[in-house]
């Protein structure tokens, strides 16, 4: 294994160093993609509901937006 990408969220950063540790001991490198690979361009305006834990209520918080919008005819189907 040549290269090791860490693409998961939710857990603490010492748990990832940790794994970056590992990787970098195995003779692999260890990347964390930046926002240019992984955000996605839009052409409409993009309400980003988001937290560092599960359990924040983001699900809530969307279905609070949604429902505010809807009525404005900016909500998706």
């Amino acid at each position: 294994m040549d290269h090791v990408v860490f693409a998961y969220s939710d857990v603490p950063h010492a748990y990832v160093m940790h794994l970056a540790s590992r990787a970098l001991a195995a003779g692999a490198d260890f990347v964390l993609l930046g926002p240019q690979r992984t955000m996605l361009p839009a052409c409409v305006p993009v309400i980003a509901v988001s937290a560092v834990r599960t359990g924040c209520g983001k699900s809530q918080t969307a279905r609070w937006i949604s429902r505010r919008l809807g009525p404005a005819g900016c909500a998706s189907p």
